[in-house]
């Protein structure tokens, strides 16, 4: 009796590993998406921030770009064209306060390219501009 379960653990082994490979390969590449997606809103969140806090003779849009590219390179996010990124920062002036959006949409690589992810993502931050004095 012995001798005849000798290979059903290896058997038992071969039949689960796809099952633990697609759930190894969703949190895998789940995750990634999420730390992409979560760096992305900070470092338009953060732009904006700075862009707010900047005298309009400076140039706040182009200053909120900057700061967020940097961030995104400190992600190890390159934000190009080339690559599939879209970054744009505008001031809206007409209502009673001066209004500073940045959007960015970008493409996103999968990790692994196994489990169905969305092919880009993009984020909005939008702040009042601060009084100069």
């Amino acid at each position: 009796m012995i001798r005849q379960r000798r290979g059903a653990s290896a058997v038992e082994f071969v039949l689960t590993l796809p099952v633990l490979f697609g759930i190894f390969a969703a949190i895998m590449e789940y995750g990634w998406f999420l730390l992409e997606y979560n760096s992305v809103i900070q470092a338009v969140r953060d732009g904006t921030r700075l862009g707010v806090a900047t005298p309009m003779d400076n140039d706040p849009t182009d200053t909120a770009l900057d700061r967020t590219q940097t961030i995104l390179l400190g992600f190890g996010i390159e934000c190009d064209t080339d690559d599939g990124c879209d970054l744009e920062a505008a001031i809206d002036t007409t209502g009673s306060l001066d209004i500073l959006t940045v959007t960015i949409l970008l493409e996103y690589d999968p990790l692994i390219g196994f489990i169905p992810t969305p092919e880009a993502f993009s984020s909005t931050f939008t702040m009042a501009m601060e009084e100069q004095s």
